[in-house]
Order: structure tokens, then C-alpha cells, then sequence
């Protein structure tokens, strides 16, 4: 079972520092690309395509639609006495609204929509059909729910009725120009994501922490405890150099940051330096060096510590191969200390550590002999 000791926090530490560059020029650039490149799904013939074969696929197999059919005559009787037990997940923001839960006329019909969805994706589920045709009806099933959603409708969203009682009537106009925009900016589908500035600290990255290393590549940030204990093995969190460390603390609610220390979890990450013109010769021997290095200038601030949890994301697996200390396979260097690893976690990697996917094209021989080294 992990140990838990009482949470310290680093006050003597400096504060998160901004990037070298601008953080929100950068970030509204990714919004925009974004939205201008991200593809919707399927095209419109490709979407009635699919329509006509989960018709067809139904039609062959009428004992399924006949079972679910049974299952949501059932609970619609069950919503209508009253004694249904469907109810909507603790994380849908479309029933948040205490009127859904209080009010008999909106209790019954979300419950009504819930039992609805839930039958129609068990529907799609239950047919046998070739794995292109099963994902392309799943999207389908997923518009249609998403689209009958009463809270899609003025009348049928409570939160939406007290919103425009409360500004007599602004929202609504406010509701009418941003479908106008949508209709003439984006293709007439719904936006998606704010495209206003964000605020690193304010609006995205708002998790608290500090930085308690830094060198010419990167700054190792350390995340404020929230809870009265924390588990005594740290966990590192390494997001590779393409993106920024708070693509895991995008916003309060939305954040991993937040999550992990909120279970009581010491976490660590890196922020990457944003590279200009005078850093042209970095590589990923650079990177692989400014890791280990933090390590070894860190130790004496996290002595104590048996072990760590090592997290990758995407890129930085290969770097974090890299950067082990050939001489000690089994100890991980990092920014907060030469521990041995307890584990190691990857998300997004690009292989699976075998030397059959070699990033030795990207790299120099320092960098290319020391993952071998390690693992034998």
C-alpha cells in the first residue's frame, strides 16, 4: 500500500515563470489551426451512407431491434410511475441544473431522453456488422442522441430559462449572434472552443505550483498540495517538447493536474523552453543532457524519496530512454532526483521500447548508445 506523509509546501521556492515567448500568441495560433483543420467527422454523403446500411443491417435483424425496443417501452412506463432509477452522469453538464433532479415535468424527461440514448447505442451495439460500418453507425448513433437532447431546445432547458429571466432576454440575443457567426464563420457547426485569448494562469494552467528548478532548456514545476497527506513517491509528469505542459492543466475541472493532486498525489512537470533562432543546434542530445543534469543538481532537494512515478507523453519516451544512466539500469534520470523507477507510464508513445523503432536519426551517438546500455 503507498505511504502518505503530511503535505509540504515550497513556499521558499520562485513562482512559475512566463515563457520566453508570447504563451497566448502561441496558443491562439494552435486555436485557430485548430479550428480550421480539425475535420468534423464524416462528410454528408458519407453520413446518409451510413444511415442507409444501419437500416439495411436492422432491417436483416429485426430480434434486436424488437429486444430494445421491449427494454425501452419498459422504462418508459417505469419514468411515467415514477419509479425509474435512470439518472444522468454526475459529469453531463446538460443536467446540472437542480430542475432535473426537483421538478416532476424535466426529472421525467430527462429520464425519458437518458433511456432513449441508452437504448439506441445498445441498439447499434448489439448488430453484427464489419467493423468500418460499426464505428461509422456509432458516430451516427452519437449525433442523433446528441441532436434530440432536450436541452438542444429553449423549453426543454431549465438552465437556459432562468439565464434569460435573469438578463431579460440578453441571452438569448447573445445565443442568436453566436449561431449567426457559427453559420457564417464555421461552416455552421457550433464552436467548439472559446477562441478569445487565453491567459496562461487565469484561463488555462491555473493549477497552483511553482517552479523549483530551471536551467537553459527547461523549468521543473511543482504542483501546491491540496489535501492534508500526499503519498510519499512522486509522480513526474514529462510532456514532450511540442507542446506545452499544460496541455494536462487546460482549465479548473478539466485539468489531470488537478485531479492527481487532489487524490493526494506530489506531482512534478516540465516546462519546456520555447527555442528561438540562437537555439538552432539544439537536438535531442540537448534535451537528454538538461534532463540528467536536472537530476543530479535536484537529488539533495528530494532526498528521502525511495522511488518516483515516471510518466511519458507522446515524443519524451524516447528521450526518457535516452537520458538513463547507463551505468544504473535501473534508476531513471529526471529533474527531481536519480530514483530507482517504480513505474513507468507512457500515453500517446510513439513505440514500445524496442530498439527496432531507433531514434538514433534524430539524435547524436551520446544519445543513441545510452538506451542500449540501459537495457541490457
Amino acid at each position: 500500500m503507498a505511504k502518505m506523509r503530511p503535505a509540504q509546501n515550497d513556499s521558499g521556492h520562485d513562482e512559475a515563470t512566463a515563457s520566453q515567448q508570447n504563451d497566448r500568441e502561441l496558443i491562439a495560433a494552435t486555436v485557430e489551426a485548430l479550428n480550421e483543420t480539425m475535420p468534423a467527422g464524416l462528410r454528408g454523403d458519407q453520413i446518409v451512407a451510413a444511415a442507409g446500411r444501419l437500416v439495411e443491417t436492422a432491417v436483416k435483424q429485426p430480434q434486436v431491434f424488437a429486444r430494445r425496443a421491449a427494454k425501452l417501452t419498459g422504462e418508459y412506463a417505469r419514468i411515467a410511475a415514477g419509479r425509474s432509477d435512470v439518472a444522468p452522469n454526475a459529469k453531463d453538464r446538460r443536467f446540472v441544473d437542480e430542475a432535473w433532479t426537483t421538478n416532476p415535468f424535466y426529472k421525467r424527461l430527462g429520464q425519458s431522453y437518458l433511456a432513449f440514448d441508452e437504448q439506441l447505442h445498445g441498439f447499434v451495439a448489439d448488430l453484427e456488422m464489419d467493423p468500418k460500418t460499426r464505428l461509422r453507425t456509432e458516430f451516427l448513433a452519437h449525433l442523433a442522441g446528441d441532436a434530440v437532447a432536450p436541452t438542444n431546445t429553449l423549453l426543454g432547458n431549465p438552465a437556459a430559462l432562468k439565464e434569460a429571466r435573469r438578463t431579460k432576454g440578453r441571452s438569448l440575443i447573445d445565443g442568436a449572434r453566436h449561431a449567426m457567426y457559427d453559420m457564417k464563420e464555421n461552416g455552421g457547426m457550433p464552436s467548439m472552443v472559446d477562441s478569445r485569448p487565453f491567459v496562461p494562469g487565469d484561463s488555462v494552467a491555473a493549477t497552483p505550483g511553482a517552479v523549483v528548478f530551471r536551467n537553459e532548456v527547461l523549468e521543473l514545476i511543482q504542483y501546491t498540495p491540496t489535501t492534508t497527506k500526499v503519498f510519499e513517491r512522486p509522480m513526474l509528469v514529462v510532456p514532450p517538447q511540442i507542446n506545452k505542459y499544460y496541455i494536462l492543466d487546460l482549465a479548473p475541472g478539466r485539468s489531470l493536474f488537478e485531479h492527481l493532486v487532489g487524490a493526494g498525489h506530489q506531482v512534478f512537470t516540465i516546462s519546456w523552453r520555447n527555442p528561438g533562432p540562437e537555439h538552432r543546434d539544439w537536438n535531442l542530445d540537448t534535451y537528454a543532457a538538461a534532463h540528467s543534469r536536472g537530476g543530479r543538481r535536484n537529488a539533495r532537494h528530494h532526498r528521502g524519496r525511495r522511488s518516483q512515478h515516471a510518466w511519458g507523453l507522446c515524443w519524451r519516451h524516447h528521450y526518457g530512454r535516452c537520458a538513463r544512466p547507463s551505468r544504473r539500469p535501473r534508476r531513471y534520470a529526471n529533474p527531481i532526483g536519480e530514483f530507482p523507477r517504480h513505474d513507468h507510464r507512457l500515453g500517446c508513445a510513439i513505440d514500445d521500447g524496442h530498439d527496432d523503432v531507433d531514434p538514433g536519426h534524430r539524435s547524436g551517438n551520446p544519445t543513441k548508445s545510452a538506451p542500449r546500455h540501459s537495457e541490457r
